[in-house]
């Protein structure tokens, strides 16, 4: 990890995720940019800049959002580390997915919820569509997050998986950080009743849902056994119930530093299925989300 990319609006969420932000670039000495988006709407509305103006394509920004930005970015130069700005005007979601691209990124690290007020920068929505249009990993940081996350925030790591190709992507990226870290890992999977047609609680009697756990633990063990596992330990763990409600008690009963999970593209199948259930889990988590993207998966717009 060479190159970590921290949008900011410089809320107080945004200001949570930069701890996270440091903490991960002082881990793997990386580099870390540090971008700021004036919305095209709010510029005009402030006389900063119209759209098309070349007030920020020539580098001319308004003082003060350069100052921030500079401020922000001062604790990873007092570490030694190499940090930089940017400030760029139009759709938030947009510019961050062509810096990242630029950069080009290895991570990109940003809070879920945005300051009141500037509707077409609020993370929360923001963060939704970086989550299908970035190429890299996102580490998403909810603003209910500890305020101080140590060096190895991510040494307990709950990996959800639908044995689809994102999640295998999730997977290889959490045994990567638990080597990294020497961390606990989970990797979960959860059986929904709604899903699986004629089963219900009557049927227990039968042993149709034992069946089912069994055959989703042999199969989490299978995608385990695929990794070395030296320097960390790791579990599978099967849970029944609606998806992302059962991910997220996982993750509070392992008492997980970091959730991660895989993210589909935008086609009507993948927000039928896991897709929509990596955004509950990004919205509702106590601690990150690192969500990852499958090689193959195509480039949303």
């Amino acid at each position: 990890m060479r190159r970590i990319l921290y949008p900011t609006d410089f809320s107080d969420s945004s200001r949570r995720a930069f701890q996270y932000a440091l903490a991960v670039a002082a881990w793997y000495q990386a580099a870390l940019t540090a971008l700021h988006v004036v919305p095209e709407t709010i510029a005009a509305g402030r006389g900063l800049a119209c759209p098309g103006s070349p007030m920020l394509i020539d580098g001319v920004a308004p003082p003060a959002a350069r100052h921030d930005l500079v401020s922000v970015v001062a604790p990873a130069q007092k570490l030694g580390l190499h940090a930089d700005t940017a400030l760029r005007e139009g759709s938030p979601a947009v510019e961050i997915v062509a810096m990242a691209g630029q950069l080009p990124a290895d991570l990109v690290v940003m809070g879920t919820h945005g300051r009141a007020g500037l509707p077409r920068w609020v993370l929360g929505s923001v963060a939704e569509t970086i989550l299908r249009r970035v190429r890299c990993p996102v580490l998403t940081v909810p603003a209910h997050a500890p305020e101080h996350p140590g060096p190895l925030f991510f040494k307990t790591i709950l990996c959800a998986t639908d044995f689809s190709p994102a999640s295998s992507a999730a997977l290889r990226f959490a045994v990567s950080l638990a080597v990294e870290a020497e961390a606990r890992l989970t990797l979960a999977h959860v059986l929904d009743p709604e899903k699986l047609r004629g089963l219900d609680d009557h049927r227990d009697r039968d042993g149709r849902r034992l069946d089912f756990e069994r055959t989703a633990g042999s199969m989490l063990r299978r995608q385990l056994e695929k990794h070395s596992s030296d320097g960390f330990s790791c579990e599978p763990a099967v849970a029944w119930g609606t998806p992302a409600s059962e991910i997220l008690k996982l993750a509070s009963v392992r008492n997980a530093g970091l959730i991660v999970m895989g993210v589909h593209g935008r086609s009507l199948l993948d927000l039928m299925a896991f897709g929509s259930v990596t955004h509950d889990v990004v919205r509702a988590a106590a601690c990150p989300v690192l969500t990852v993207r499958s090689p193959r998966a195509p480039d949303t717009h």
